[in-house]
């Protein structure tokens, strides 16, 4: 069993990798959550999240809304400037940090609930690790099955699997095309047999 850790803004991320499945947990300044999902049913696909600090964009336009009443203050002479461009110093400063500053997640939708993944250097140690147990245990729940009386269902279930990304294109097209040989040999096996006989 591997396990790695998250830290990032006050919220704590644990990934336990076991066995037969995932255990994700997750902590900050809102809750908890935790739950157990099988690598099966984690989805290959997955969607972005970027979270920008807007307090820091609020905070600016209030820093920019004094600037600008300083300003006029400053244009009736009842004020001096420096108000005004301290304010609008602080306003740019903020709406830098709007723009610059973010926090980059991914996010994986899976029945037991959402994976979220944050974006710092340990991003992508984890995807790597949970789509290579997704692999490992989607190839194994596929050769378990016979498919000797069914070569069209493994031909499905070999589409399925590489739209799932657990065998690559390459791998299932070779499989498909030896499946569909075997399939060949038979039938033209089966022809070389004695039909009826017609006098």
């Amino acid at each position: 069993m591997t396990q790695i850790r998250q830290f990032q803004a006050g919220a704590k991320t644990w990934f336990d990798f076991q066995d037969r499945e995932l255990v994700y947990s997750t902590r900050d300044g809102h809750g908890s959550v935790n739950f157990s999902v099988e690598y099966e049913a984690i989805p290959s696909n997955e969607r972005q999240i970027f979270l920008r600090q807007y307090w820091a964009r609020y905070a600016g336009f209030l820093c920019l809304a004094f600037s600008i009443i300083n300003l006029i203050r400053a244009i009736a002479g009842t004020d001096d400037y420096f108000p005004a461009y301290f304010f609008l110093t602080i306003a740019v400063i903020l709406f830098g940090v709007y723009f610059f500053v973010r926090k980059d997640m991914t996010v994986l939708d899976t029945p037991s609930g959402s994976i979220v993944i944050l974006g710092d250097k340990q991003h992508d140690a984890i995807l790597s690790a949970i789509a290579d147990k997704r692999k490992t245990h989607l190839l194994a729940w596929y050769r378990s099955f016979d498919f000797t009386d069914d070569p069209q269902r493994e031909i499905h279930t070999i589409e399925w699997l590489m739209k799932q990304d657990a065998m690559t294109r390459t791998e299932g097209e070779s499989r498909i095309a030896d499946i569909r040989r075997t399939q060949t040999g038979l039938i033209a096996h089966g022809d070389d047999e004695p039909g009826p006989q017609v006098h």
